[in-house]
């Protein structure tokens, strides 16, 4: 056999069984990803679970997040898609009674059809819906659809319920943490995204129902200042009656899951020190207590107004009052109530 055909059918074989596409990121280590196919046959390259803050674990546990630190080796992002955050899925009927996920789940999935830094495409960042209470990026499957376009696909997760959400109302537990984890995802996407092919000053982020709504709270929040160039909001505003805790509700229902684990209220400190000490899953099946039909109320836990006191505030007026200059599609669909009904049946 000549070397000739040899070296030919050593070009096949690695043709045949894809090589795994690696990235570096500068200050935090390797990412390995996967190889898939989009609906008209292009080839993109997929990175899932890549870590964009560190686990909010323990003491990190109803604090703001805190960046994602340098991996030893290569990290595997070749999985099927990012682990969500705990959860009880209620408007998935067969699943209603299931607790999912993990507290460990600050990720994102990030799809390309170019690994070139100076391909400079634009950068799309999907935020998944729910209520603020479920929801998740779902398989690296859907991405397909996108990538016969020239553009970077980002998919994050951010905590949801009682461990995103819950809040005193004050500096102990000021809330919003779901929201402060996107705005940390888009701030690790503006400094890591052209490793990808992806331009960091074309930023677009789109989410739908509670996605919406983030979308709306991220384009006015000083914590996303800068990071992105337009927004699309389906089905969700920051306006919209649900999007919002009214003052004082928060507050009375972090009291109620506190006193559901027999927590002290009266000091908010003493009240964190326990909660921190509280099995996640039973934190996160601690928004049962509020069902009042079936799953009704479908939002328990939402954004709340923080203080100005507050050292990293998301939001600290009422986004009615708020004002921006970014690009802006909003969208709904035709019978939007009936959402409910469909979940029940």
């Amino acid at each position: 056999m000549s070397p000739h055909f040899v070296f030919l059918l050593s070009i096949v074989g690695l043709s045949s069984a894809g090589l795994s596409p690696e990235v570096h990121l500068p200050g935090l280590g390797v990412l390995q990803g996967s190889l898939g196919s989009s609906r008209r046959g292009r080839e993109f390259y997929s990175f899932t679970s890549v870590p964009y803050a560190k686990p909010p674990l323990g003491e990190l546990r109803f604090q703001s997040p805190h960046p994602s630190e340098k991996w030893e080796g290569v990290l595997d992002a070749s999985g099927e898609s990012s682990p969500m955050c705990l959860q009880i899925p209620f408007f998935i009927p067969a699943l209603k009674n299931m607790t999912l996920g993990q507290e460990d789940c600050l990720y994102l999935n990030v799809f390309t059809p170019k690994i070139d830094k100076t391909a400079k495409m634009p950068v799309m960042v999907f935020i998944h819906g729910g209520g603020f209470r479920c929801g998740d990026p779902g398989p690296k499957g859907r991405a397909q659809f996108l990538m016969d376009q020239d553009v970077v696909l980002v998919k994050m997760t951010y905590r949801l319920g009682p461990l995103g959400f819950l809040s005193t109302e004050d500096e102990v537990i000021p809330g919003n943490f779901g929201l402060k984890d996107q705005a940390m995802a888009l701030k690790w996407i503006k400094q890591n995204i052209e490793h990808f092919g992806g331009d960091p000053n074309s930023i677009t982020i789109f989410g739908e129902s509670a996605g919406g709504a983030s979308v709306h709270f991220l384009m006015m929040s000083p914590l996303s200042k800068d990071l992105i160039k337009g927004a699309i909001s389906e089905s969700g505003t920051a306006t919209a009656l649900w999007a919002v805790s009214p003052k004082g509700t928060a507050r009375d229902k972090a009291h109620q899951v506190a006193k559901s684990f027999n927590c002290p209220i009266k000091k908010h400190k003493d009240m964190l020190e326990c909660l921190l000490r509280i099995d996640a899953t039973a934190l996160t099946e601690a928004e049962r207590i509020f069902n009042v039909i079936d799953f009704d109320p479908a939002i328990v836990f939402q954004p709340v107004i923080e203080s100005k006191k507050v050292k990293d505030a998301f939001i600290t007026f009422d986004p009615e009052t708020a004002e921006t200059t970014l690009p802006w599609i909003q969208g709904m669909t035709s019978s939007e109530g009936s959402l409910k009904t469909a979940c029940k049946y």
